[in-house]
């Protein structure tokens, strides 16, 4: 796989660790950060995605619904920022969201970043 780009759906082995409130099992995740820096680092920062057990209408105002046909379905939890080595977890592609869905997620994560 090359470098993923901001906007890519991609999956990987997921921490085994996870506490809490902490998103854990196999799930979609989003690419917010860019091409560029994805290549030189090999990591990415991704939001991941979940469906609230099937339930992915009940988004709150922190949640990005997912369009159909992006690769996954369910909602964007852009309160969940993560840095992973996407060649370590050899994470593979899904799909990719359009620019309006990856434009609101970018807004949330400003928002919960304050900048």
């Amino acid at each position: 796989m090359s470098a993923p780009s901001a906007g890519d759906m991609i999956s990987f082995k997921p921490e085994l660790d996870a506490k809490g409130h902490e998103q854990q099992g196999a799930r979609p995740w989003l690419v917010v950060s860019v091409k560029p820096y994805n290549e030189a680092s090999k990591l990415v920062m991704v939001c991941p995605v979940t469906t609230h057990q099937g339930r992915a209408e009940q988004a709150n105002p922190a949640e990005v619904l997912l369009p159909p046909n992006c690769g996954a379905s369910g909602v964007v939890l852009t309160f969940q920022l993560q840095t992973i080595d996407w060649v370590a977890r050899k994470a593979k592609p899904l799909g990719a969201v359009p620019a309006a869905t990856l434009k609101a997620v970018l807004r949330n994560l400003k928002i919960c970043l304050g900048v």
